[in-house]
């Protein structure tokens, strides 16, 4: 009987870790309370280490100290382009910190050639059931930035039947949300099949696109025509450099001082807010030494110097890396974000409109004020979010 009850209280108890994450409402819901997104993205290769090997698990001391450094920037998500393996993410929970797991495959294959189609499916497969005993997943990316080139070669159709299987894959091991980390030279595609879209967007490319519409115009249109009822995330935003050169062949917005790097990352993580997007990632954690170059030096390239930590050199009292400007402002900018009313919008007088926040554990209480009228109490959660409405006067 004992057993018994033993194991009926283990099949209760099971499904609940993966239920942590809800999609409803077009927004992501953790624990049973809404989220959003407040990420940086995660690439962990320090100076002389390749993408493609894992590090993290003999340089954990690097690991756990990048992960309290974030957590005390008030992030709430990592994402990744290659996976974490599950003492990774044991380390992330530790410091409550959600997972967006990213799984790497080749942007540029065929992806109708059958030989392609098994490999990826079974990385897929193992990255999922590595994966699915860890209650930290937000959901998983595959693949970033599919080529377009491989995508008209192999066909719109079966390209999405491609990422369909992938989908399925994950799925049939863990049930958590997938998509694909997309980019705006496919937003032809069809995204109705992803739990959430999610696209890479600058605003320093592709210029055309950022000087007629903004980011925050970008970004609300991919929201109303590509995710109008599912979560919009945008996956790669700022990515300012402070590299000698401001431009070079490989892209990227660079030449900046910290105070400019700062402020241009944080115009981007407003501007995706103010788009409707239900939230950003920053990048990059630590400068990026391995891309787009060889990771044993640390190029003139914008992208090899967009880290919220500085990496300057290879000495071994550089390697912990060196928190530059954007890193305390983003920590203060993370402490609440007002969701909802946004900037720039205009907002009907006599309704009604939301008022949204998603601030950190150490806010207690959030009171607000309307033309120096009362103050009234937000109601709160207890994770973090706080709700009200707020009605405008004639």
């Amino acid at each position: 009987l004992q057993f018994l009850l033993s194991l009926v209280l283990f099949l209760i108890t099971l499904p609940l870790s993966a239920a942590r994450v809800e999609i409803r409402e077009g927004r992501f819901y953790v624990d049973g309370s809404p989220f959003y997104v407040k990420g940086v993205g995660y690439a962990p290769w320090r100076p002389h280490q390749h993408p493609g090997v894992s590090y993290t698990g003999t340089n954990r001391r690097w690991t756990k100290m990048d992960f309290a450094r974030i957590k005390a920037a008030h992030f709430n998500t990592i994402r990744t382009w290659d996976a974490l393996d599950p003492e990774d993410l044991a380390l992330a929970k530790e410091n409550g910190l959600m997972v967006l797991q990213g799984i790497w495959l080749d942007p540029k294959q065929d992806f109708s050639d059958p030989r392609n189609q098994q490999s990826a499916f079974a990385q897929a497969q193992s990255v999922a059931e590595q994966s699915k005993d860890s209650d930290n997943i937000l959901g998983y990316l595959v693949m970033t930035e599919p080529s377009p080139q491989a995508v008209l070669e192999t066909g719109g159709p079966e390209t999405l039947q491609f990422f369909r299987r992938l989908k399925r894959t994950i799925q049939t091991v863990d049930p958590r949300p997938v998509s694909m980390d997309s980019w705006p030279p496919l937003a032809f595609l069809d995204y109705h099949d992803f739990d959430f879209v999610t696209f890479n967007l600058y605003a320093f490319w592709p210029k055309a696109l950022t000087r007629a519409m903004g980011l925050a115009g970008m970004t609300r249109w991919c929201v109303e025509r590509l995710a109008p009822d599912r979560p919009f995330l945008v996956g790669e935003t700022g990515g300012y450099g402070v590299s000698a050169a401001s431009a070079t062949a490989a892209g990227g917005s660079g030449g900046l001082s910290e105070y400019n790097q700062s402020l241009r990352d944080l115009d981007s993580v407003r501007a995706t807010l103010e788009g409707h997007a239900a939230g950003n990632i920053l990048v990059s954690w630590i400068d990026t030494w391995h891309y787009p170059k060889d990771p044993d030096t640390h190029d003139n390239e914008p992208w090899e110097w967009d880290g919220l930590l500085a990496i300057p050199t290879d000495s071994e009292s550089d390697m912990d890396g060196l928190p530059r400007q954007v890193y305390r402002d983003i920590a203060y900018y993370n402490h609440f974000i007002p969701v909802e009313p946004k900037a720039n919008h205009i907002y009907p007088i006599l309704q009604p409109q939301p008022i949204q926040v998603q601030a950190t554990g150490e806010v207690v209480y959030m009171r607000t004020t309307l033309n120096n009228g009362d103050w009234i109490y937000l109601d709160s959660s207890g994770k973090g979010w706080f709700q009200g409405s707020f009605k405008l006067p004639n």
